[in-house]
C-alpha cells in the first residue's frame, strides 16, 4: 500500500504536475496608510476607499491600516508568521517620492529623511521604516513575495524622478511595482476605490524587473489609471518580457 501511495505522489508531483495543488497561502492586501497630522480629515475617507477596493477588486482579500513605517513592515512580517506569501500589495496613503508620510517623522522612507515642506529634510523618529529594513526583513525570511507578485503604490510621486520609493522597492522585491510621477486624486473620481485620477495625463508607470537585473519602466499613457486594468497589464508585460 505504501508503494502505491509514493508511485501516486510520484506521478502526481514530477509525470503529471497539473494534478499536484498548490497549496501555498498567499496574501493579497490593501494597506492604508493614516493618521498624517496634515491630513487628519482625510483619514476616514482612506480608510472607505480601501475597503470599496477590497470588495470591488478581484485581486485583495484584506485590508488593514498603518499609521508608522514600523507597523507597515510588521504587518508583512505577520503574514509570513501565519504561513503566507504576498501576492498582490496595494499601499494608499499621502505620499512623495521619499516614501509613506503618516504620523509626523514615522513613516516609510527610501532613505534616513523625510522631505517636508519645499524640499527641507528631517530627521524620521524611532517608529520610522526604511527600504534598507525592508531589505533586511527579506533577506531575513521574515517578509516573503511571490514569485508573480506585483505591488501598487497608490499615492502621490511615488514613481517622481529617477530616484524613487517605487524604483527602489522594485529594484529590492524584484517584481514589478506600479506608481505615479505626479500627484494623484484618490477621493473625486467617478468610480472612487479603483481609479487613480492625475492631475496630469500619461504620467502612471511601472517598474519591471529584467532577468539581467535592470529595470524597464512602463508607461501606462493615461490620466485615469484603474487598478485591476494596472495589474492585468503588467501580468501581459512580463509574460511578454519572459518570452524575449
Amino acid at each position: 500500500m505504501k508503494g502505491l501511495v509514493g508511485i501516486l505522489i510520484l506521478l502526481s508531483t514530477t509525470i503529471y504536475p497539473s494534478l499536484a495543488r498548490d497549496t501555498t497561502c498567499y496574501s493579497d492586501l490593501i494597506l492604508v496608510g493614516i493618521h498624517h497630522p496634515i491630513y487628519t480629515e482625510d483619514t476616514e475617507a482612506l480608510i472607505a476607499l480601501g475597503n470599496m477596493l477590497y470588495t470591488k477588486s478581484p485581486y485583495f482579500s484584506d485590508v488593514c491600516i498603518f499609521s508608522t513605517g514600523k507597523e507597515l513592515l510588521n504587518v508583512l512580517k505577520e503574514e509570513k508568521r501565519q504561513g503566507c506569501v504576498i501576492r498582490h500589495l496595494l499601499i494608499m496613503g499621502h505620499s512623495g517620492f521619499q516614501g509613506y508620510f503618516v504620523k509626523e517623522l514615522a513613516g516609510f522612507y527610501r532613505d534616513g529623511y523625510e522631505v517636508i515642506d519645499e524640499g527641507r529634510l528631517y530627521l524620521p523618529n524611532e517608529d520610522a521604516a526604511f527600504i534598507e529594513d525592508l531589505k533586511c526583513a527579506l533577506e531575513n525570511g521574515d517578509i516573503e513575495f511571490s514569485k508573480d507578485a506585483i505591488v501598487v503604490l497608490s499615492g502621490c510621486n511615488t514613481a517622481h524622478g529617477k530616484e524613487n520609493i517605487a524604483n527602489d522597492m522594485a529594484k529590492i522585491l524584484k517584481v514589478p511595482v506600479i506608481g505615479a510621477n505626479q500627484k494623484v486624486d484618490l477621493f473625486n473620481v467617478d468610480d472612487p476605490g479603483e481609479d487613480m485620477k492625475g492631475l496630469e495625463s500619461r504620467s502612471f508607470y511601472a517598474y519591471l524587473p529584467m532577468k539581467d537585473g535592470s529595470i524597464e519602466l512602463y508607461n501606462f499613457g493615461v490620466e485615469v489609471l484603474k487598478v485591476s486594468e494596472a495589474i492585468r497589464i503588467v501580468r501581459e508585460k512580463v509574460k511578454e518580457f519572459s518570452t524575449q
